[in-house]
């Protein structure tokens, strides 16, 4: 692990110093995949001077995935993540829909992000 975290300061400090301002991070559902952004990942990051970019994205990619109760959901997960990796309140998760939408997936898309907005609105204003 001590090897694995000297590699990774080097290669903040490689894109720090290149100019570089951010690393972009995905949050999902399962804790087990090795794209979930983790809490001591993040600091890493952070700590190296560079800025973590989020986005959150479990299979969207098909227009099947693409409705009001998935985008409720997978918001309140993002959420939560976001608490635990420490990520500062009011700041942007992006949402992720990987596949190449045609304009007859905007309404199930667009549900999608009614319920994603319908998370975010139950938030407490702080």
């Amino acid at each position: 692990m001590i090897v694995l975290v000297q590699f990774q300061v080097q290669l903040l400090s490689c894109l720090s110093s290149n100019g570089y301002s951010f690393v972009c991070r995905y949050y999902c559902a399962s804790n087990t995949n090795p794209k979930l952004l983790k809490h001591d990942e993040a600091k890493l990051i952070s700590d190296g001077g560079l800025s973590v970019v989020t986005v959150y994205e479990d299979y969207n990619n098909s227009v099947s995935y693409f409705d009001y109760n998935q985008g409720y959901a997978q918001c309140n997960n993002a959420i939560g993540k976001a608490e635990l990796v420490g990520q500062p309140y009011n700041t942007t998760i992006y949402f992720a829909v990987d596949f190449d939408a045609t304009t007859s997936d905007l309404p199930a898309i667009k549900e999608y992000f009614r319920g994603v907005s319908a998370a975010i609105d139950l938030l407490p204003v702080k």
